[in-house]
């Protein structure tokens, strides 16, 4: 989102000089970077619950042993 940010200044300069497509172009940017970031999100968490659901297997096979 950072590099967006920086871009901010460009894209109103020419939606100004009369090129209202570049808030699209913006906008439609921002939205794929957003689905990126939030689809890295939900494979983060994905991975988080797998390895707590391979923890909790280990632990209770341990209270099975004794």
């Amino acid at each position: 989102m950072d590099g967006l940010a920086g871009r901010t200044d460009d894209v109103a300069t020419r939606i100004s000089a009369g090129e209202p497509k570049a808030l699209v172009a913006f906008t439609d940017a921002v939205s794929d970077l957003l689905a990126t970031e939030h689809k890295q999100w939900l494979e983060g968490t994905a991975q988080a619950e797998a390895s707590l659901g391979k923890l909790d297997a280990q632990l209770k096979q341990l209270s099975n042993d004794k």
